[in-house]
């Protein structure tokens, strides 16, 4: 790293994986103390630097922070960013070392920037430019009746910048064209699975999102978790105790009456390790459209799940446990 502006020409990075650059001594910063890294604006990381000629720093928790923001505060010309899990973020470093011993004051030294594409993933998503954001060579089953999005990867000139973006589209859209790519949904689709059942979405480890409908038929098990108690005293020296109430959990066991076919179980499997994992609840319809996919879903848990992954088979059956909040019973006020 320089004192110039540097190029960032990298894959693109997950934001929960360790990524790390090594800063180098070099020109006016050979005497440099801070490294400050600002990613959103008016929120600047600092870093201390070794005494030595490099340092090693971890982004990672700087680019996390970039994406709570966004999802937080979803630019106002492009709202579908909400779920988007790719941006290209511009970094901002500068150099300072100790005006004195007091290290109370300092003295800038270098000023530089570079673009860095960035993803909601725990895959540094290798060739994704071009492409749907996705385990490579994954098939892509269509659920009929249900609202499926695919993410893809696309390079575009902002202010003559190329940035690397990602955009969403209906898994079932004819074509669609973005910057220099164009992509045809319809006839990625491997497979059409025309039943009805319980539809569920996950976040992937690309970012993307996954999907796989269950069967209609289900176990439903309520489980409750006594939220405290406490004992109170009367003037008189009786004492009562007080329950704070109940918190309650719906468990569902959902199996699949579809069989998951080998090309389909490495997106599948990131259902049971996902932190982000969504019920479907509206009615199943003729076709869906991207404007109303992010309505009529309910955040749910996976509680527990059973798939064999360590032998290579043709098709797999899957099951997974969901739980959903039901609220509190008999609360205290």
């Amino acid at each position: 790293m320089f004192d110039y502006n540097i190029k960032m020409d990298h894959d693109i990075v997950g934001i929960h994986n360790p990524y790390s650059f090594t800063f180098v001594r070099a020109l006016i910063s050979r005497d440099a103390d801070i490294l400050e890294i600002e990613g959103l604006p008016r929120d600047v990381v600092r870093y201390s630097l070794n005494r030595g000629e490099t340092t090693d720093i971890d982004l990672r928790l700087l680019l996390q922070r970039i994406f709570a923001d966004r999802y937080k505060n979803p630019p106002s010309t492009e709202q579908k960013f909400i779920g988007t899990p790719i941006v290209s973020t511009n970094l901002k470093f500068t150099t300072k070392k100790w005006k004195d011993n007091n290290k109370k004051e300092t003295i800038t030294l270098s000023t530089f920037s570079g673009w860095l594409p960035i993803a909601d993933s725990t895959e540094n998503m290798k060739h994704m430019k071009g492409k749907r954001v996705a385990p490579p060579n994954v098939g892509k089953p269509y659920f009929s009746g249900y609202p499926q999005v695919d993410y893809y990867c696309t390079k575009i000139n902002a202010n003559t910048v190329p940035l690397t973006v990602s955009f969403w589209t209906e898994r079932h859209r004819l074509s669609i064209t973005v910057g220099d790519d164009s992509f045809y949904p319809r006839e990625e689709i491997t497979r059409i699975v025309d039943e009805c059942g319980i539809f569920l979405r996950w976040r992937t480890r690309y970012g993307s999102w996954g999907y796989w409908l269950f069967s209609e038929d289900f176990e439903r098990e309520l489980k409750t978790k006594n939220r405290g108690s406490w004992d109170a005293r009367y003037k008189e020296g009786a004492m009562e105790r007080k329950h704070l109430g109940l918190e309650v959990t719906e468990e569902w066991r959902l199996t699949s009456s579809v069989p998951v076919l080998a090309n389909e179980i490495e997106e599948v499997r990131d259902l049971y390790t996902s932190n982000e994992v969504y019920l479907y609840t509206g009615p199943r319809e003729g076709m869906y459209f991207e404007r109303n996919f992010f309505t009529q879903w309910e955040r749910v848990e996976v509680m527990a799940g059973t798939v064999k992954f360590n032998e290579p088979s043709s098709t797999y059956d899957i099951s997974v446990n969901i739980g959903r909040l039901r609220g509190e019973t008999r609360k205290m006020t």
